[in-house]
């Protein structure tokens, strides 16, 4: 893998930025040889190659950033750190698609099959293969949408009924596409109930902290948006939302219920919405009902 990575650095190393980031890099990897009576402390050379990568990637020094990375994702192996290792190298998958983006786009050239963009492929296969092998299938099958959705910026001209350049996942050269790693109709499925719950359980908890607008955080300012008075006059759903249709109006129903503290319409949309949500949601909607009905916050 270093040889491959060394290669997507792009060629020689001579004074300036790469020269410092080398000498940086060899000084860490010093600290994982192995020395007489004294292990290796791979935990600190993790954290100093991710510290190291931070700063690279902050200077737009994406290939160097991305190495940095894969040393990260060796050293969580070393450790036995599943989740650790997978985060590293879906980071470093990430890196390499922004290098090959900003070369097409600085070039001017539409070619595909670039070392970056296999760089990627690569770190992402081996991403997703650590994320089945842990029993997490949504998030292999959200790395794997993510590298199919990726657009690929260049001047390509959109071909007959498409809307744009193809994602780079579609360019992917044959040896390293994601091959049986891509998710099954099945892991989508999964997915797909993934976000589903997670938009519903996200929605209870604002309608059951109600945070103040001055700390509300911009994402969870626009998740109440979808189900404003404003959205409901917009008649329809949003096209990119996953919720069934049932359960999107029930839900815009409620949020509409809490904020205008109508306890009745609440204890109703309970019993609606009751079979549709998971025991842990319906004890958040209860939640819910009960602060709105004691607005002090004894409800919680």
């Amino acid at each position: 893998m270093a040889a491959a990575s060394a290669s997507t650095l792009g060629g020689g190393v001579g004074p300036g930025p790469e020269a410092d980031f080398l000498a940086r890099y060899r000084q860490v990897s010093s600290k994982l040889k192995k020395r007489f009576l004294r292990k290796p402390n791979v935990a600190e050379a993790g954290e100093q190659f991710a510290q190291l990568g931070r700063e690279l990637r902050a200077q737009e020094c994406l290939p160097y950033a991305a190495w940095c990375q894969l040393a990260v994702a060796r050293c969580q192996q070393a450790l036995f750190h599943g989740p650790g290792e997978a985060l590293a190298l879906t980071e470093a998958a990430r890196l390499f698609l922004r290098q090959e983006c900003d070369a097409r786009q600085r070039l001017g050239c539409p070619a595909a099959y670039g070392e970056p963009l296999q760089a990627a492929a690569s770190s992402l296969s081996a991403a997703v293969r650590l994320h089945l092998e842990l029993g997490q299938p949504a998030a292999a099958a959200a790395l794997c949408l993510e590298l199919a959705g990726a657009p690929a910026p260049g001047p390509q001209q959109p071909g007959p009924g498409a809307g744009g350049a193809p994602p780079l996942g579609a360019m992917l050269p044959p040896d390293h596409a994601l091959g049986s790693a891509a998710p099954s109709p099945g892991v989508l499925g999964a997915f797909s109930d993934v976000l589903v719950r997670c938009e519903v359980s996200r929605v209870l908890l604002l309608l059951l902290l109600q945070p103040p607008p001055a700390k509300l955080l911009p994402e969870h300012a626009r998740t109440l948006e979808k189900y404003s008075w404003e959205a409901f006059a917009g008649h329809g759903q949003d096209s990119t939302s996953q919720l069934p249709e049932e359960l999107f109006l029930l839900l815009q129903s409620l949020v509409m219920a809490a904020h205008e503290k109508d306890t009745d319409a609440i204890k109703m949309l309970q019993v609606e919405m009751w079979p549709l949500l998971t025991a842990e949601q319906n004890h958040l909607l209860h939640l819910v009902l009960q602060e709105t009905v004691s607005p002090s916050g004894q409800g919680v």
